[in-house]
């Protein structure tokens, strides 16, 4: 009924991706971008989706996604410069986190990135003073404390690092980074699963997915 809208494509390759038909998921975001080149939310989402799989063509989707939003929201480059520094790619994360930084100083996520490329470019100091800026912040504590162990350690300060490596083990998982893309894709992650849907004998139903337009 709306083949040529970006949106309806979206959606479909929302629930595609949730279903894990990723190929098929692939298909419908790309039509997604093509109905709606100026939606930042299909290319990222079409970027995590690929994160695992394929990273190379997730940098690409991410940048995309960076480039037309317009880090309004923040969460393209943030997961860009996750990924970067997941790589290997520190100078091109640490100018990303460096980004978000300028523009939200107390940007815990940033400042635990760039922690993170300080420790592996043995800039030790660097990196502790940063873990400390975002240690309090509850979605990065727990990781940040983890960190900080280590880097304590680095240090030779055996107390420090056992004080922190305890407070990361008593912490709560870090609580996720506000991401409105991602939150209205969890919207559509609804009913079976293709795994029960298989098991409950329903292979109709499964197989009607695969039916876009």
């Amino acid at each position: 009924a709306q083949l040529r809208s970006g949106p309806a494509w979206g959606r479909l390759a929302t629930v595609l991706m949730h279903a894990q038909f990723h190929a098929e998921a692939g298909l419908a975001f790309r039509q997604a971008e093509r109905f709606s080149p100026r939606d930042a939310q299909w290319p990222y989402l079409h970027g995590l989706m690929l994160r695992e799989a394929r990273p190379e063509a997730a940098l690409a989707c991410l940048e995309v996604a960076r480039r037309i939003g317009r880090d309004v929201p923040d969460a393209p480059r943030l997961r860009l410069a996750q990924l970067m520094l997941e790589r290997g790619q520190l100078v091109e994360a640490e100018n990303h986190f460096q980004t978000l930084l300028g523009r939200q100083p107390s940007h815990a996520p940033a400042q635990l990135g760039l922690a993170r490329i300080r420790l592996a470019q043995d800039r030790v100091s660097d990196s502790a003073d940063l873990l400390v800026r975002c240690a309090e912040d509850p979605h990065v504590a727990r990781s940040a404390q983890a960190l900080l162990a280590q880097v304590r350690r680095r240090q030779g300060d055996r107390a420090g690092a056992e004080a922190a490596a305890r407070k990361a083990a008593g912490l709560p998982p870090d609580r996720p980074w506000p991401d409105p893309y991602w939150s209205e894709a969890l919207r559509l992650r609804v009913g079976l699963t293709v795994t029960e849907m298989l098991k409950a004998g329903e292979r109709g139903e499964v197989r009607g997915l695969f039916v876009l337009g």
